[in-house]
């Protein structure tokens, strides 16, 4: 069943849905040229009554049509075998359908299923980085791969059918269809309709001409234009070279038109300017065709200042006379708007009758980390609590200030573990407090001092603490009705959430992330209540201290200093305590990796730290992948989920690096196998336990430590890096240890030498 829109669409989409025709059964279509041009005439018949006479098309099905039929193919299959997935992306829910979580599913500007693959990273176009998505089983399917293979093999007959699609097609169209970019389509229709029927009709021995160069032209708008040194068609019985002298015509060549020695080809000096295409008539002449906003015998006039505009895309482009200028959105600036504009960070103030809902995600279950950084002005009230279920049900966390003593408590089925302190915190002083549940097991850490270090075991046999996708309530709750039974909360909270981590992913701006909040206002008070920072830096917290985030062009404490090239890419200094946030995979968090590759250039002022990490879930059961320096030498330590705190896979450096010296790493990770080498050593492999081979995190990367580690890992991996880092490669792209960063930590420099 086709689906054509009612909607007039342009060159760039075909939304093609509200109209259902029955008409066209894929079935009954041998080739996929068939299936299409059929569509193509049916599209374009459904168009033309629509139009009055003098719009209406007519003659040979044009290169567009073809392109917005198959398209139309496409998404209607999408839509009928994929109809869970494509709701779940067009769903505001967090929880995902597992085939959109396990190929990073998403749907482009045209409609159509994609998938993010390892291949997004390589220098091809984007269409082949992020291909189509079909179903095995189904006719569309069958008529692509086989002509795919028509085309590998020069020939329709015995279609080689060996090629393995397992459960679900990666519709990749690279050679034989070429790159099948609907933001492009004359370059998609060039190598679908045109060089690849010339090709598979050549080697038989019946070749078909087009009956005039009309319609050749009708089912292209131009032509190729370069050299072909050679030419040859190969099927399963042999290969057959082509003699292309002309115009000495060979029995290989039927007829020609424009053709002439590249040798003495007018357009070898590149003549037409800003992307034209030049068109040789012979040596000496010929003509160029200009893209939009170009015209002119060689298009060096400019008709659209804009055409040639830098704007960053988020940008407006308005032309002023023969120039133009970039509006900017409210969050960038700039002439290009090329800097994005930082936005005041706001703390939440709960009054005592306030709470806010932070969405918790995929947080695990069977371990799990919370820090939160508060004060309060009274001796009762709930910092947060979480519970599987609406109204307080199921299982449930809380952390709860009870008579100035802070309680954490949890219940996964069996029964609640309470862990209370003795000591009794301070009012209106910020606090650190740190909970853990791992296991049957609990911690309570309070300002980081081991004197407030308090743990509790769970009697019963359940290990899981059941949270997923569920709501964190900060600060209070809507009625009495939504609070668990057991989690002793009397009070709202009557003080200031300055800051928190979820299994170490930072929530520095819990209102900006907030899914909603009541009665919650930003905090005026110390230490931001008067900005310290300059150059319009961002004033942000850290207990009674700040740090300034400065904008993309100043650096400094305070962002005193406009930044240049130079010291924009100066060595990183750590200090052991200030770690950076950055997505995984640079410009976007993958939450699924088989493979991991590193580069990282730096030097060391301390003979352990951790250099670079990044988890999931909050203790060594959980996936993780960590680059420390343990005792003055390299470690790189992963677990994909078969390894336990007894059986660490490290591999470890046999090179000394605390010596002050500029060192290199590189560790790279391919499924189970990982290898590590240091400066010049010879390469170090070892495989993690069989049974998993995919690393799966939080799709965050942590560079420089972490404000707590797996508690099963050594302890200098619970040290911050001290030193200076000058170079980052993930996956060979490089990591702008500035401009890439998503935290809000500020950023000091280190001497180069």
């Amino acid at each position: 069943m086709i689906t054509v829109s009612d909607e007039k669409t342009d060159d760039e989409s075909t939304n093609a849905i509200t109209q259902t025709i029955s008409c066209i059964d894929i079935q009954r279509y041998s080739s996929l040229e068939k299936a299409i041009r059929v569509t193509a005439y049916v599209m374009r018949f459904i168009q033309n009554i629509r139009n009055s006479k003098d719009k209406r098309s007519i003659g040979f099905i044009s290169v567009e049509e073809r392109c917005k039929a198959l398209k139309v193919l496409i998404m209607t299959v999408q839509q009928e075998t994929f109809k869970d997935e494509i709701e779940s992306l067009n769903s505001s829910s967090q929880k995902k359908v597992p085939l959109v979580r396990q190929l990073k599913l998403y749907t482009d500007k045209n409609g159509l299923l994609r998938c993010t693959g390892r291949i997004q990273n390589a220098p091809v176009k984007e269409s082949t980085k992020y291909p189509l998505l079909l179903p095995t089983h189904h006719s569309l399917t069958s008529l692509i791969v086989m002509d795919a293979h028509s085309v590998i093999d020069g020939s329709d007959d015995d279609v080689d059918r060996s090629l393995n699609l397992s459960n679900l097609l990666l519709l990749i169209i690279t050679t034989g269809l070429g790159s099948a970019s609907f933001q492009d389509c004359s370059c998609f229709c060039i190598y679908s309709f045109c060089s690849f029927i010339a090709m598979r009709n050549l080697s038989t021995s019946s070749p078909r001409a087009f009956k005039s160069s009309a319609e050749f032209k009708q089912r292209l708008p131009m032509g190729f234009v370069g050299c072909i040194k050679t030419f040859h068609v190969k099927n399963k019985l042999r290969t057959h070279l082509y003699d292309l002298s002309y115009p000495q015509v060979s029995d290989h060549i039927m007829s020609g038109l424009d053709i002439a020695e590249c040798g003495s080809n007018s357009c070898n000096s590149l003549p037409c300017k800003y992307g034209g295409t030049c068109l040789a008539k012979d040596s000496d002449v010929y003509s160029c065709v200009c893209k939009h906003g170009f015209t002119g015998r060689d298009c060096e006039i400019v008709l659209d200042p804009c055409v040639m505009a830098n704007c960053h895309e988020s940008s407006t482009c308005q032309i002023y006379g023969n120039s133009y200028k970039c509006i900017c959105s409210s969050n960038r600036e700039g002439e290009f708007c090329e800097f994005e504009k930082l936005q005041p960070i706001d703390v939440p103030e709960f009054s005592g009758n306030s709470f806010l809902e932070l969405p918790l995600g995929d947080i695990g279950s069977t371990a799990m980390t919370f820090t939160i950084w508060f004060k309060t002005s009274k001796p009762n009230g709930v910092l947060f609590y979480a519970s599987t279920y609406a109204g307080g049900n199921g299982d449930f966390i809380s952390l709860n200030i009870v008579d100035r003593r802070v309680e954490f408590r949890f219940n996964m089925g069996s029964g609640t573990i309470v862990i209370s302190s003795d000591a009794v915190i301070t009012l209106d002083t910020w606090h650190e407090v740190m909970i853990d549940k791992t296991k049957k097991f609990g911690i309570l850490l309070i300002d980081k001092n081991p004197q407030y270090n308090y743990t509790g075991e769970s009697k019963g046999f359940l290990t899981e603490l059941n949270l997923d996708n569920s709501i964190l309530y900060l600060g209070g709750f809507k009625s009495r009705f939504d609070i668990p039974v057991d989690s002793n909360i009397t009070y709202n909270l009557t003080g200031v959430i300055q800051r928190m981590y979820i299994n170490g992913k930072l929530y520095d701006d819990l209102m900006l992330s907030a899914k909603d909040k009541i009665n919650v206002l930003p905090y005026r008070g110390a230490p931001c209540n008067v900005n310290p920072c300059l150059n319009g830096g961002v004033c942000i917290p850290k207990m009674d201290q700040v740090e300034c985030k400065c904008p993309a062009k100043f650096i400094g404490v305070k962002c005193e200093k406009r930044v240049d090239s130079v010291n924009r890419d100066r060595p990183l200094l750590f200090d052991g305590e200030t770690y950076l946030q950055y997505s995984n995979e640079i410009s976007e968090e993958s939450a699924a990796q088989r493979s991991n590759k590193y580069f990282i250039k730096f030097r060391t002022l301390k003979s352990n730290g951790l250099i670079l990490y990044q988890n999931g879930k909050s203790n060594v059961l959980g996936d993780y992948l960590a680059i420390a320096i343990v005792r003055g030498r390299v470690e790189f330590s992963y677990n994909l989920g078969k390894q336990s705190e007894k059986d660490l896979h490290i591999i470890r450096s046999s090179v000394d690096i605390d010596d002050g010296g500029w060192h290199k790493i590189l560790a790279e990770r391919h499924e189970r196998e990982g290898t590590l080498k240091v400066d010049n050593e010879k390469l170090i492999t070892d495989s993690s336990t069989e049974g998993a081979s995919q690393l799966d995190t939080n799709g965050i990367l942590l560079i420089g430590g972490k404000t707590r580690v797996n508690i099963e890992l050594p302890e200098d991996y619970n040290q911050g890096f001290m030193g200076c880092i000058q170079q980052v490669l993930v996956n060979d792209r490089e990591l702008h240890l500035v401009q890439h960063r998503r935290t809000s930590s500020a950023v000091n420099f280190c001497d180069a030498r």
